[in-house]
């Protein structure tokens, strides 16, 4: 299992990306501080220029809701996303938030 870290800067609505390649996330780590806030993951099909939600098979967003303290989010089943953010549309961190992404 690998670990890809992304950052959301204090301020910022999503995090840097990340190149898993082909790989697929299992889990996702958010750590204190985010509080209140729902994550959704996308995915850009040209590395950067677009950025798309990841949807499961209803069309629904991929949603993580952060829980006080920190938690690891187990992503079941697991998803494909190359290259992949996180966003959450209302953050309101009072720091960076370094969040984790767990590939298999």
């Amino acid at each position: 299992m690998a670990i890809h870290t992304v950052t959301i800067a204090l301020g910022a609505q999503v995090s840097d990306a990340a190149n898993i390649g082909g790989g697929l996330i299992a889990a996702i780590h958010l750590p204190t501080g985010g509080d209140g806030v729902t994550y959704n993951v996308q995915y850009s099909p040209d590395a950067g220029t677009t950025w798309d939600p990841v949807n499961d098979e209803s069309a629904t967003p991929l949603a993580i809701t952060y829980l006080a303290g920190g938690a690891l989010h187990q992503i079941n089943p697991p998803i494909r996303a190359p290259y992949c953010r996180l966003y959450g549309a209302n953050v309101e961190a009072d720091t960076s938030l370094v969040c984790e992404i767990h590939t298999v």
